[in-house]
């Protein structure tokens, strides 16, 4: 955990404002339009997005075999949130 601790402390990420701002826009207006889920979606992406930013500078092209497991896990978060979107859609 120190190593996590100290990784982090040591570097950093920088994230366009308009980025930012985006995020913020969309999730409000998800969450004014009572779409909760939605806003919940975008924030998880945008984290997906700085983590993927994080190791592409961190580690470069050197590491693909820990960016292939970044998009897997990526690709099954998505399939994980749709298949609950469309489960919670079907009648009893």
């Amino acid at each position: 955990m120190n190593n996590l601790i100290q990784l982090l402390a040591v570097n950093s990420v920088s994230v366009p404002v308009y980025e930012v701002l985006a995020v913020l826009a969309v999730q409000g207006l998800s969450y004014l339009l009572r779409i909760p889920r939605l806003g919940l979606m975008v924030s998880c992406a945008f984290v997906y997005h700085l983590g993927w930013c994080f190791l592409r500078a961190r580690y470069g092209a050197e590491s693909m075999p820990l960016l292939i497991a970044y998009v897997a896990f990526g690709i099954f978060l998505i399939a994980l949130a749709l298949y609950g979107r469309l489960r919670e859609n079907e009648p009893a």
